[in-house]
């Protein structure tokens, strides 16, 4: 397919022009240390660091199910014991997402059951900001439900 040529015509003395006018090259320069306040796609991962269990039981073995911008990410059996932390460090989530003014903020949707049919259900936001040179923030969150509390670590890590 071929562009249109412009011309210009002659009526009665005047100069009508088509309208069309030639393409021309645009170049947009960028500073490199430009402070991102329009936002840009940046590749973002959450892990979940670490958990630790409080309850009626001194062991339990919990199944994790976390819910982050319309992805499901479903954990293996993790034995937990009262009061002991567990480090997990599993990447539940990577995806490359808009950040706006350095700043990121997703909902997250937790569901945590275990083999005596506790359910523990929550949504929370997680918030991360471009502060730091590992752009890394962590968050705890904590699911609360009748003697029964399960704490969350998440390192939330958006790469430049």
């Amino acid at each position: 397919m071929s562009y249109a040529q412009p011309s210009t015509h002659a009526n009665e003395g005047q100069f009508v022009s088509s309208g069309l006018t030639p393409v021309s090259e645009v170049t947009v320069t960028r500073s490199k240390h430009s402070n991102n306040n329009k936002g840009r796609i940046r590749p973002v991962s959450i892990e979940l660091a670490e958990v630790m269990f409080t309850g009626r039981v001194p062991i339990s073995t919990w199944t994790f199910a976390f819910s982050i911008n319309n992805k499901l990410w479903i954990s293996d059996l993790t034995t937990l014991y009262f009061g002991k932390r567990v480090g997990l460090n599993k990447k539940i989530y990577r995806e490359k997402l808009f950040v706006p003014d350095n700043r990121l903020d997703l909902e997250i949707g937790i569901t945590a059951y275990n083999s005596y049919g506790d359910v523990l259900s929550a949504s929370e936001p997680l918030r991360a900001f471009l502060l730091n040179d590992q752009n890394t923030t962590s968050k705890l969150v904590r699911l609360d439900e009748d003697w029964t509390q399960i704490l969350f670590k998440f390192n939330v890590k958006i790469i430049k």
